[in-house]
């Protein structure tokens, strides 16, 4: 992390970018593995006044049902702020100007 400028006007952008690429990149490469449309990702970012020192921390788990109760409702978290990314969540990929699967 040392890439990351500690600094209050980049830092969670920052942080944050990695997160979610981080994420996407492990979630691309489990793909093929039979249970990779159950895969999700949460992405968790401090966002209180020590922010600083928090970072961003990426889980993985299989949906077996419904989302594991604590991330039911992400919107009561007020000092995190909270995503939940799976395969379908990742943004399309283009080559050569031509749309190709999200994987």
């Amino acid at each position: 992390m040392h890439s990351v400028k500690i600094g209050s006007d980049t830092y969670l952008n920052r942080v944050v970018s990695r997160g979610f690429g981080f994420a996407g990149a492990c979630l691309r490469r489990a793909r093929d593995l039979p249970e990779a449309q159950g895969l999700r990702a949460v992405v968790i970012t401090g966002v209180d006044d020590g922010f600083l020192t928090h970072g961003t921390t990426v889980k993985f788990f299989l949906v077996r049902g419904n989302l594991p109760e604590r991330y039911q409702d992400i919107e009561r978290f007020r000092i995190e702020a909270i995503a939940l990314v799976g395969l379908a969540d990742l943004p399309a990929r283009t080559v050569g100007g031509h749309r190709v699967d999200r994987t």
